[in-house]
């Protein structure tokens, strides 16, 4: 996106902005927020930037209605068991997790009630399960946004269609869809091999939380999201 001519995205994506997220940023006000990461914009079409977390906070949609009523919003979606246990290796390999996979899943309510600070309240980096109700997620922004101002994309798509999804992305953007990013294809965030792989008994237990989620999810957006729920990692 960040190639296309009539895109700006701020030139760095991380740390990323989180604006909406987080109270001290949000404190600072909108012209702090146009300062810091669209100063160098000059004229492009289609402006914005890349928030994660701001899919996951309750409050977040809220803040960014009240402030951009006509933002046009864009979420991918994992498959939440696989997006979990990626979630759990990058807070280890970031130094916030010293437990087991089974029992930071064991502890995760208890540690979202109780995060140990506001900064962690804020990001949660513990909610590896949490994140993965994307339907209850994704009803909070539609409370506020018409469907038509919400894209959203799967990240199999992504891997197998980036051409396809991109050409989504730039006509929901009303952007020249003919643009071909000389990154398109290309590997941009390598994969690591996990130190070990998911127990599968562990995997059916999430596999189970996350039916319910994923079938009212598949019936919004009209996608069949069956193979989210079988054994392959």
């Amino acid at each position: 996106m960040k190639e296309h001519p009539d895109i700006y995205l701020p030139e760095s994506k991380r740390p990323e902005p989180h604006f909406f997220l987080k109270d001290d940023e949000y404190s600072k006000g909108l012209e702090y927020y146009y300062g810091k990461y669209f100063f160098p914009w000059s004229g492009e079409r289609a402006i914005g930037e890349a928030s994660t977390s701001y899919i996951y906070q309750s409050y977040v949609p809220e803040r960014i209605y009240t402030h951009l009523p006509g933002v046009k919003l864009i979420a991918i979606l994992r498959n939440p068991v696989d997006r979990a246990y990626s979630n759990y290796w990058i807070t280890v390999q970031n130094n916030l997790e010293k437990l087991s996979f089974e029992d930071a899943v064991q502890k995760e309510k208890e540690r979202i009630a109780a995060p140990g600070s506001p900064l962690l309240k804020e990001i949660q980096p513990y909610a590896y399960i949490d994140r993965g109700y994307y339907y209850r997620q994704l009803r909070r922004y539609l409370k506020f946004f018409g469907r038509e101002q919400l894209l959203i994309l799967l990240f199999d798509d992504l891997q197998t269609m980036p051409g396809k999804v991109m050409k989504e992305v730039f006509h929901f953007l009303d952007v020249d869809q003919g643009f071909v990013p000389e990154v398109l294809g290309k590997v941009a965030n390598k994969l690591h091999v996990y130190p070990k792989p998911m127990n599968p008994e562990t995997r059916k237990h999430l596999i189970n939380l996350f039916k319910e989620d994923n079938e009212k999810l598949s019936g919004l957006i009209g996608r069949d999201l069956a193979g989210w729920s079988n054994e392959v990692v």
